[in-house]
Protein backbone atom coordinates (compact mmCIF):
# COMPACT_ATOMS: atom_id res chain seq x y z
CA UNK A 1 0.00 0.00 0.00
CA UNK A 2 1.24 3.68 -0.18
CA UNK A 3 1.91 4.00 2.77
CA UNK A 4 4.31 0.97 2.76
CA UNK A 5 5.93 2.54 -0.10
CA UNK A 6 6.11 6.01 1.58
CA UNK A 7 8.06 3.92 4.43
CA UNK A 8 9.97 2.37 1.69
CA UNK A 9 11.15 5.79 -0.25
CA UNK A 10 11.96 7.16 3.32
CA UNK A 11 13.94 4.80 4.64
CA UNK A 12 15.98 4.70 1.68
CA UNK A 13 16.62 8.69 1.03
CA UNK A 14 17.99 7.93 4.60
CA UNK A 15 20.63 5.32 3.20
CA UNK A 16 21.53 7.56 0.69
CA UNK A 17 22.01 10.66 2.52
CA UNK A 18 23.26 9.18 5.41
CA UNK A 19 25.60 6.17 4.37
CA UNK A 20 26.07 6.63 1.07
CA UNK A 21 26.18 10.28 0.51
CA UNK A 22 24.00 10.77 -2.89
CA UNK A 23 22.06 13.47 -1.84
CA UNK A 24 20.35 13.98 -5.09
CA UNK A 25 18.78 10.24 -4.75
CA UNK A 26 17.83 11.34 -1.30
CA UNK A 27 16.04 13.92 -3.02
CA UNK A 28 14.62 12.44 -5.39
CA UNK A 29 13.33 9.95 -2.94
CA UNK A 30 11.95 12.12 -0.55
CA UNK A 31 10.43 14.16 -3.26
CA UNK A 32 8.19 11.11 -4.01
CA UNK A 33 6.78 10.39 -0.85
CA UNK A 34 6.37 14.10 -0.06
CA UNK A 35 4.13 14.37 -3.69
CA UNK A 36 1.62 11.23 -2.24
CA UNK A 37 1.93 12.59 0.95
CA UNK A 38 2.19 16.47 1.44
CA UNK A 39 1.10 17.27 5.10
CA UNK A 40 4.33 14.39 6.20
CA UNK A 41 6.09 17.91 7.81
CA UNK A 42 8.79 15.23 9.27
CA UNK A 43 9.48 14.28 5.64
CA UNK A 44 9.35 17.47 4.98
CA UNK A 45 12.04 18.46 8.01
CA UNK A 46 14.23 15.51 5.97
CA UNK A 47 14.17 17.19 2.33
CA UNK A 48 14.88 20.71 3.70
CA UNK A 49 17.76 19.27 5.25
CA UNK A 50 19.14 17.40 2.02
CA UNK A 51 18.91 20.86 0.47
CA UNK A 52 20.57 22.67 3.14
CA UNK A 53 24.00 19.94 2.91
CA UNK A 54 23.16 20.49 -1.18
CA UNK A 55 22.95 24.56 -0.08
CA UNK A 56 20.22 25.09 -1.94
CA UNK A 57 18.87 27.80 0.13
CA UNK A 58 16.06 28.91 -1.89
CA UNK A 59 14.11 25.22 -2.18
CA UNK A 60 15.26 24.73 1.56
CA UNK A 61 13.59 28.31 2.34
CA UNK A 62 10.30 27.30 0.28
CA UNK A 63 9.66 24.28 2.18
CA UNK A 64 10.88 26.14 5.70
CA UNK A 65 8.22 28.74 4.96
CA UNK A 66 5.15 25.81 4.14
CA UNK A 67 6.37 24.61 8.05
CA UNK A 68 5.86 27.75 9.21
CA UNK A 69 2.43 28.21 8.25
CA UNK A 70 1.73 24.87 8.63
CA UNK A 71 2.56 24.20 12.50
CA UNK A 72 -0.50 23.52 14.89
CA UNK A 73 0.95 24.64 18.09
CA UNK A 74 3.24 27.73 19.10
CA UNK A 75 5.98 25.59 20.45
CA UNK A 76 6.04 24.11 16.46
CA UNK A 77 5.79 27.34 15.03
CA UNK A 78 8.69 28.42 17.15
CA UNK A 79 10.83 25.93 16.12
CA UNK A 80 10.15 26.26 12.73
CA UNK A 81 10.48 30.06 12.68
CA UNK A 82 14.45 29.70 14.32
CA UNK A 83 14.85 26.60 11.31
CA UNK A 84 13.55 29.30 8.72
CA UNK A 85 16.59 32.14 10.08
CA UNK A 86 18.87 29.80 10.22
CA UNK A 87 18.10 29.25 6.55
CA UNK A 88 18.05 32.80 6.18
CA UNK A 89 21.48 33.29 8.10
CA UNK A 90 23.15 30.41 6.66
CA UNK A 91 22.54 29.53 2.99
CA UNK A 92 20.55 32.74 1.67
CA UNK A 93 23.09 35.28 3.70
CA UNK A 94 20.39 37.79 4.21
CA UNK A 95 20.98 38.54 7.72
CA UNK A 96 18.39 41.18 8.33
CA UNK A 97 15.72 38.59 7.57
CA UNK A 98 17.66 35.94 9.75
CA UNK A 99 17.16 38.49 12.19
CA UNK A 100 13.47 39.00 11.88
CA UNK A 101 13.01 35.49 12.04
CA UNK A 102 14.78 34.90 15.33
CA UNK A 103 13.38 38.10 16.80
CA UNK A 104 9.31 36.82 15.57
CA UNK A 105 10.55 33.26 17.44
CA UNK A 106 11.46 35.36 20.79
CA UNK A 107 8.44 37.52 20.64
CA UNK A 108 6.13 34.60 20.21
CA UNK A 109 7.82 33.23 23.06
CA UNK A 110 9.39 35.22 25.19
CA UNK A 111 9.28 32.97 28.14
CA UNK A 112 11.03 30.25 25.91
CA UNK A 113 14.82 29.54 26.32
CA UNK A 114 15.14 28.31 23.11
CA UNK A 115 14.47 31.09 20.77
CA UNK A 116 16.47 33.49 23.42
CA UNK A 117 19.95 31.57 23.15
CA UNK A 118 19.26 31.25 19.10
CA UNK A 119 18.77 35.02 18.78
CA UNK A 120 21.53 35.85 21.44
CA UNK A 121 23.96 33.50 19.91
CA UNK A 122 23.16 34.94 16.35
CA UNK A 123 24.35 38.47 17.69
CA UNK A 124 27.60 36.83 19.14
CA UNK A 125 28.00 35.19 16.16
CA UNK A 126 27.99 38.43 14.18
CA UNK A 127 29.53 40.46 16.88
CA UNK A 128 27.06 42.59 17.50
CA UNK A 129 27.90 42.77 21.18
CA UNK A 130 25.42 46.12 21.90
CA UNK A 131 22.47 43.91 20.91
CA UNK A 132 23.23 40.71 22.70
CA UNK A 133 23.85 42.87 26.17
CA UNK A 134 20.60 44.96 25.62
CA UNK A 135 18.59 41.48 24.34
CA UNK A 136 19.76 39.65 28.18
CA UNK A 137 19.55 42.53 30.22
CA UNK A 138 15.97 43.04 28.56
CA UNK A 139 14.90 39.28 29.15
CA UNK A 140 16.69 38.91 32.79
CA UNK A 141 14.92 41.93 33.40
CA UNK A 142 11.28 40.87 32.26
CA UNK A 143 11.89 37.18 34.22
CA UNK A 144 12.96 39.18 37.55
CA UNK A 145 9.75 41.18 37.18
CA UNK A 146 7.45 38.25 36.87
CA UNK A 147 9.42 36.62 39.80
CA UNK A 148 8.82 39.47 41.91
CA UNK A 149 5.07 40.23 41.14
CA UNK A 150 4.86 36.46 42.36
CA UNK A 151 4.56 34.51 38.72
CA UNK A 152 6.99 31.37 40.12
CA UNK A 153 6.86 29.61 36.62
CA UNK A 154 9.78 27.14 35.60
CA UNK A 155 10.11 28.92 32.41
CA UNK A 156 10.93 32.34 33.79
CA UNK A 157 13.65 30.54 36.06
CA UNK A 158 14.92 29.14 32.86
CA UNK A 159 15.23 32.25 31.10
CA UNK A 160 16.80 33.82 33.55
CA UNK A 161 19.71 30.91 33.77
CA UNK A 162 19.88 31.40 30.11
CA UNK A 163 20.69 34.98 30.78
CA UNK A 164 24.11 33.83 32.80
CA UNK A 165 24.91 31.20 31.01
CA UNK A 166 25.04 33.41 27.73
CA UNK A 167 27.29 35.85 29.56
CA UNK A 168 29.77 32.83 30.93
CA UNK A 169 28.13 33.14 34.16
CA UNK A 170 27.24 29.29 35.32
CA UNK A 171 27.22 29.91 38.79
CA UNK A 172 24.84 32.80 38.99
CA UNK A 173 22.77 30.30 36.55
CA UNK A 174 23.14 27.60 39.05
CA UNK A 175 21.72 30.06 41.88
CA UNK A 176 18.55 30.38 39.75
CA UNK A 177 18.04 26.78 38.90
CA UNK A 178 18.48 25.74 42.58
CA UNK A 179 15.73 28.46 43.62
CA UNK A 180 13.70 26.96 41.07
CA UNK A 181 13.98 23.32 42.39
CA UNK A 182 13.70 25.03 46.14
CA UNK A 183 10.11 25.85 45.17
CA UNK A 184 8.84 21.70 45.50
CA UNK A 185 12.02 21.50 48.32
CA UNK A 186 14.38 19.94 46.42
CA UNK A 187 18.15 20.66 47.61
CA UNK A 188 21.07 21.53 45.76
CA UNK A 189 24.73 21.61 46.31
CA UNK A 190 25.44 25.22 46.24
CA UNK A 191 27.99 26.62 48.30
CA UNK A 192 27.02 29.03 50.51
CA UNK A 193 29.62 31.64 52.53
CA UNK A 194 29.20 30.56 55.83
CA UNK A 195 30.46 32.73 58.52
CA UNK A 196 31.81 35.31 56.64
CA UNK A 197 28.21 36.27 54.99
CA UNK A 198 27.90 38.22 58.19
CA UNK A 199 31.08 40.28 57.24
CA UNK A 200 30.33 44.04 56.22
CA UNK A 201 32.45 44.22 53.38
CA UNK A 202 29.94 42.03 51.42
CA UNK A 203 26.46 44.56 52.94
CA UNK A 204 26.63 46.59 49.47
CA UNK A 205 25.48 43.66 47.73
CA UNK A 206 23.69 41.96 50.08
CA UNK A 207 21.86 44.67 52.26
CA UNK A 208 18.43 46.07 50.55
CA UNK A 209 18.39 49.99 49.32
CA UNK A 210 16.80 51.19 51.95
CA UNK A 211 19.87 50.65 54.32
CA UNK A 212 22.35 52.81 52.40
CA UNK A 213 26.24 52.86 53.07
CA UNK A 214 25.02 56.52 55.53
CA UNK A 215 22.23 53.94 57.43
CA UNK A 216 24.70 51.42 58.08
CA UNK A 217 27.11 53.42 59.51
CA UNK A 218 24.85 55.66 61.39
CA UNK A 219 23.92 52.14 63.07
CA UNK A 220 27.48 51.00 63.52
CA UNK A 221 28.14 54.14 65.43
CA UNK A 222 24.76 54.59 67.42
CA UNK A 223 22.07 51.98 66.77
CA UNK A 224 23.05 50.54 70.11
CA UNK A 225 20.61 53.53 71.48
CA UNK A 226 17.75 52.09 70.20
CA UNK A 227 18.42 48.93 72.02
CA UNK A 228 19.07 50.44 75.43
CA UNK A 229 15.71 52.67 74.14
CA UNK A 230 13.60 49.58 73.25
CA UNK A 231 15.11 46.67 75.56
CA UNK A 232 14.23 42.86 74.90
CA UNK A 233 12.04 41.63 77.68
CA UNK A 234 13.66 38.57 79.26
CA UNK A 235 11.46 38.63 81.95
CA UNK A 236 8.30 38.13 79.14
CA UNK A 237 10.57 35.85 76.72
CA UNK A 238 11.17 33.73 80.32
CA UNK A 239 14.84 33.08 79.59
CA UNK A 240 17.14 31.72 80.93
CA UNK A 241 20.79 30.86 79.80
CA UNK A 242 21.70 28.80 76.76
CA UNK A 243 22.71 25.31 78.42
CA UNK A 244 25.85 23.74 76.94
CA UNK A 245 25.18 21.80 73.73
CA UNK A 246 25.66 21.67 70.01
CA UNK A 247 23.72 25.38 69.73
CA UNK A 248 25.74 27.57 72.19
CA UNK A 249 29.13 25.92 70.50
CA UNK A 250 28.08 27.20 67.25
CA UNK A 251 26.50 30.65 68.56
CA UNK A 252 30.03 30.91 70.44
CA UNK A 253 31.57 30.17 67.04
CA UNK A 254 29.82 32.43 65.10
CA UNK A 255 30.29 35.05 67.52
CA UNK A 256 34.10 34.45 67.83
CA UNK A 257 34.54 34.69 64.13
CA UNK A 258 32.53 37.64 63.88
CA UNK A 259 34.10 39.50 66.08
CA UNK A 260 31.42 39.22 68.82
CA UNK A 261 33.66 36.45 71.58
CA UNK A 262 31.50 37.79 74.36
CA UNK A 263 28.16 36.94 72.51
CA UNK A 264 25.58 35.61 75.07
CA UNK A 265 22.79 33.15 74.30
CA UNK A 266 19.20 32.87 76.40
CA UNK A 267 16.75 29.88 75.92
CA UNK A 268 12.99 30.97 75.49
CA UNK A 269 10.16 28.51 75.78
CA UNK A 270 8.06 31.33 74.28
CA UNK A 271 10.46 31.44 70.46
CA UNK A 272 9.66 27.68 68.84
CA UNK A 273 12.36 27.79 66.08
CA UNK A 274 13.13 30.85 66.44
CA UNK A 275 16.20 33.06 67.20
CA UNK A 276 15.83 37.02 68.00
CA UNK A 277 18.61 39.24 68.26
CA UNK A 278 18.26 40.98 71.46
CA UNK A 279 21.40 43.95 71.49
CA UNK A 280 24.75 44.65 71.00
CA UNK A 281 26.29 45.82 74.41
CA UNK A 282 26.49 43.02 74.87
CA UNK A 283 25.99 41.25 72.29
CA UNK A 284 23.07 38.31 72.72
CA UNK A 285 20.63 36.52 70.95
CA UNK A 286 17.65 34.40 72.45
CA UNK A 287 16.36 30.91 70.61
CA UNK A 288 13.69 28.68 70.97
CA UNK A 289 13.42 25.84 72.61
CA UNK A 290 12.71 24.20 69.63
CA UNK A 291 15.79 25.49 67.18
CA UNK A 292 17.69 24.07 70.08
CA UNK A 293 16.45 20.78 69.67
CA UNK A 294 17.12 21.17 65.77
CA UNK A 295 20.65 22.63 65.91
CA UNK A 296 21.87 19.50 63.59
CA UNK A 297 19.21 20.88 60.88
CA UNK A 298 20.11 22.51 57.88
CA UNK A 299 18.27 25.44 58.53
CA UNK A 300 19.50 25.98 61.84
CA UNK A 301 22.86 27.79 60.57
CA UNK A 302 20.49 30.17 58.92
CA UNK A 303 18.06 31.23 61.62
CA UNK A 304 21.36 31.64 63.95
CA UNK A 305 22.86 33.86 61.37
CA UNK A 306 20.25 36.21 60.41
CA UNK A 307 20.12 36.83 64.13
CA UNK A 308 23.57 37.16 64.38
CA UNK A 309 24.10 40.13 61.66
CA UNK A 310 21.77 42.03 62.79
CA UNK A 311 23.19 41.95 66.74
CA UNK A 312 27.00 42.45 64.68
CA UNK A 313 24.75 45.45 62.99
CA UNK A 314 23.52 47.04 65.89
CA UNK A 315 20.00 46.83 64.10
CA UNK A 316 18.64 44.37 66.91
CA UNK A 317 15.62 46.52 67.71
CA UNK A 318 14.41 47.33 64.54
CA UNK A 319 13.72 43.45 64.06
CA UNK A 320 12.63 42.77 67.48
CA UNK A 321 10.02 44.84 67.78
CA UNK A 322 6.65 45.45 65.47
CA UNK A 323 6.93 47.06 62.08
CA UNK A 324 4.89 50.04 63.88
CA UNK A 325 7.32 50.35 67.01
CA UNK A 326 10.70 49.99 64.37
CA UNK A 327 9.03 53.12 62.81
CA UNK A 328 8.79 55.57 65.42
CA UNK A 329 12.24 54.34 67.08
CA UNK A 330 14.04 55.04 63.59
CA UNK A 331 12.53 58.70 63.51
CA UNK A 332 12.92 59.07 67.47
CA UNK A 333 16.76 58.18 66.95
CA UNK A 334 17.28 60.08 63.49
CA UNK A 335 15.53 63.07 65.66
CA UNK A 336 18.62 63.22 67.68
CA UNK A 337 21.19 64.39 65.14
CA UNK A 338 19.24 66.20 62.98
CA UNK A 339 17.66 69.64 64.59
CA UNK A 340 14.04 70.93 64.14
CA UNK A 341 13.63 67.11 62.97
CA UNK A 342 10.24 66.38 61.78
CA UNK A 343 8.39 63.05 61.87
CA UNK A 344 5.74 62.17 59.26
CA UNK A 345 3.38 59.24 59.27
CA UNK A 346 3.32 58.65 63.11
CA UNK A 347 2.00 59.84 65.90
CA UNK A 348 3.30 62.87 67.47
CA UNK A 349 2.64 61.70 71.25
CA UNK A 350 4.42 58.73 70.54
CA UNK A 351 7.03 60.26 68.73
CA UNK A 352 7.65 62.38 71.94
CA UNK A 353 7.46 59.55 74.06
CA UNK A 354 9.96 57.78 72.29
CA UNK A 355 12.01 60.36 71.75
CA UNK A 356 12.02 60.56 75.82
CA UNK A 357 13.19 56.87 76.05
CA UNK A 358 16.34 56.98 73.72
CA UNK A 359 17.64 60.44 74.31
CA UNK A 360 19.74 58.89 77.91
CA UNK A 361 21.15 56.30 75.47
CA UNK A 362 22.68 58.47 73.00
CA UNK A 363 26.77 58.72 73.93
CA UNK A 364 28.03 62.32 74.34
CA UNK A 365 30.96 63.88 72.15
CA UNK A 366 29.73 62.19 68.93
CA UNK A 367 31.68 62.61 65.73
CA UNK A 368 30.32 65.47 64.29
CA UNK A 369 30.71 64.20 60.77
CA UNK A 370 27.31 61.69 61.92
CA UNK A 371 25.37 64.66 61.84
CA UNK A 372 26.13 64.99 57.99
CA UNK A 373 25.05 61.21 57.82
CA UNK A 374 21.84 61.25 60.09
CA UNK A 375 20.74 64.35 57.32
CA UNK A 376 21.58 61.75 54.44
CA UNK A 377 19.58 59.00 56.06
CA UNK A 378 16.78 61.29 56.99
CA UNK A 379 16.17 62.65 53.31
CA UNK A 380 16.54 58.51 52.19
CA UNK A 381 14.08 57.86 54.83
CA UNK A 382 11.58 60.21 54.56
CA UNK A 383 9.17 58.06 52.74
CA UNK A 384 10.01 55.01 53.80
CA UNK A 385 10.72 54.70 57.61
CA UNK A 386 7.24 52.71 57.86
CA UNK A 387 9.20 49.84 56.10
CA UNK A 388 12.38 50.18 58.13
CA UNK A 389 11.55 46.69 60.38
CA UNK A 390 10.49 44.64 57.49
CA UNK A 391 13.28 45.38 55.62
CA UNK A 392 15.66 45.05 57.89
CA UNK A 393 14.35 41.25 58.28
CA UNK A 394 14.75 41.21 54.25
CA UNK A 395 18.42 42.02 55.11
CA UNK A 396 18.86 39.59 57.82
CA UNK A 397 17.28 36.62 55.50
CA UNK A 398 19.43 37.59 52.54
CA UNK A 399 22.47 37.13 54.82
CA UNK A 400 21.11 33.83 56.05
CA UNK A 401 21.45 32.79 52.56
CA UNK A 402 24.48 33.75 51.51
CA UNK A 403 25.71 31.71 54.51
CA UNK A 404 23.34 28.50 53.73
CA UNK A 405 23.61 28.55 49.41
CA UNK A 406 21.00 25.95 49.61
CA UNK A 407 17.50 28.49 48.61
CA UNK A 408 16.05 25.21 49.64
CA UNK A 409 17.00 25.56 53.20
CA UNK A 410 17.03 29.49 53.56
CA UNK A 411 13.16 29.22 52.32
CA UNK A 412 12.87 26.89 55.47
CA UNK A 413 14.85 28.67 57.72
CA UNK A 414 12.21 31.74 56.74
CA UNK A 415 9.08 29.37 57.32
CA UNK A 416 11.03 28.65 61.36
CA UNK A 417 11.21 32.53 61.66
CA UNK A 418 8.07 33.08 61.07
CA UNK A 419 6.82 30.64 63.41
CA UNK A 420 6.04 27.82 61.16
CA UNK A 421 6.60 24.51 61.88
CA UNK A 422 8.45 24.12 58.58
CA UNK A 423 7.85 25.32 54.65
CA UNK A 424 5.48 23.43 52.58
CA UNK A 425 6.86 21.05 50.01
CA UNK A 426 5.98 19.75 46.47
CA UNK A 427 3.19 21.31 45.03
CA UNK A 428 2.67 23.55 47.97
CA UNK A 429 5.62 25.00 48.27
CA UNK A 430 5.34 27.76 45.19
CA UNK A 431 2.50 29.14 46.17
CA UNK A 432 3.48 29.45 49.91
CA UNK A 433 6.24 31.16 48.65
CA UNK A 434 4.14 33.49 46.26
CA UNK A 435 2.04 34.89 49.44
CA UNK A 436 5.06 34.81 52.01
CA UNK A 437 6.43 38.33 51.03
CA UNK A 438 9.93 36.94 53.17
CA UNK A 439 10.04 34.22 51.16
CA UNK A 440 9.18 35.72 47.97
CA UNK A 441 11.79 38.55 48.64
CA UNK A 442 14.24 36.12 49.29
CA UNK A 443 13.07 34.01 45.84
CA UNK A 444 13.93 37.31 44.08
CA UNK A 445 16.69 38.27 45.83
CA UNK A 446 18.49 34.64 45.08
CA UNK A 447 18.32 35.63 41.25
CA UNK A 448 19.35 39.05 41.61
CA UNK A 449 22.65 40.53 39.68
CA UNK A 450 23.58 41.75 43.31
CA UNK A 451 23.58 37.55 44.90
CA UNK A 452 25.80 36.96 41.51
CA UNK A 453 28.23 39.27 42.43
CA UNK A 454 28.50 39.16 46.19
CA UNK A 455 29.18 34.98 45.31
CA UNK A 456 32.19 36.17 43.37
CA UNK A 457 33.46 38.72 45.94
CA UNK A 458 33.25 35.67 48.36
CA UNK A 459 35.35 33.48 46.21
CA UNK A 460 32.43 31.07 45.74
CA UNK A 461 32.06 31.25 41.78
CA UNK A 462 34.16 32.95 38.85
CA UNK A 463 32.78 36.41 37.28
Amino acid sequence: NEQDIAACRSTAADIYAIHLNNLPRAEVALQEVIKRSPQDHRTVAKLIDVYRQQGAGPKALALQERLVAAASTPTERVGHLIALAEIYETLIGDLRKAEHAYETARKEAPHAVAPLRALAEFYLRHRQMPAVHILLDRAAADARRGIAAGQLDDALFDVLAQTWELRGRSDAAAAVLATKHALVGAPSALAGAQVRAGSPEFDDYVAPELFTPALRSLLAHTGAAMDAALPADLKGLQAIPLPKGPLLSMIASIGNMMGMPNIQAFLSPQLGMRAIPLGSFPPSVAVGEGLAAAASYPACPFVIMRAMKMVHARASALVRCSPEEAHVLVLAWLSMFVRDFTPEGVSLEAFRDMQREITPTIAKNLDPTLGVAALEVSAALKEHAAHIGPVAQQWANRVGLFAVGDPSVALEGVAWSLGEKSAPLGAERAPWVARTIAARDLAVFSTSEGYADVRVRAGLAKK
